[in-house]
């Protein structure tokens, strides 16, 4: 079998004052075969978002913070490449997500989900959102976030 090849955006520094290119970096590595009961995910889209600053200071916070030399974590919505869980299918589409609705109230996460779609399909539900291109973009999407530089929110698509 061929060797995956994946990409991520690594924390390289702590930063100092506003985030920097600098602080990051992008890595690539290889994906180990899928086992028992895992799937194999292809991100799309990922988000960033403002409390990731938070997490790139090595202090108590809500969340535990990014360690230095790993991939960044987050919200990010990918397509099933392989499959070993009867739960997903290849070609199932997934949602990544961390924040209000999952960690605190995951109980009605599927009630939110059914809810959320009638409200976009009936067109009660309007956003706005700026769209970086490339993985290699994502420092500079997230720090243009300090900037102003986003309408709406800021996602970077993947793939």
């Amino acid at each position: 079998m061929t060797t995956m090849i994946s990409k991520e955006i690594r924390l390289k520094n702590r930063p100092v004052g506003m985030p920097a290119e600098s602080d990051f970096e992008l890595a690539e590595v290889s994906m180990p075969e899928v086992g028992d009961g895992e799937i194999l995910v292809q991100n799309i889209y990922m988000s960033v978002d403002p409390y990731m600053r938070a997490r790139m200071y090595d202090r108590k916070s809500y969340m535990p913070p990014f360690q230095l030399d790993q991939p960044l974590g987050g919200s990010c919505v990918g397509r099933v490449l392989e499959s070993k869980n009867e739960q997903f299918q290849i070609d199932d589409f997934v949602i990544g997500m961390q924040g209000f609705i999952v960690s605190d109230h995951f109980d009605m996460l599927m009630q939110f989900y059914g809810d959320l779609g009638k409200w976009i399909a009936e067109g009660k539900i309007k956003w706005k959102e700026t769209i970086i291109d490339g993985i290699e973009n994502a420092p500079r999407a997230f720090i243009g976030l300090f900037k102003g530089e986003n309408l709406g929110k800021m996602i970077v698509k993947l793939s």
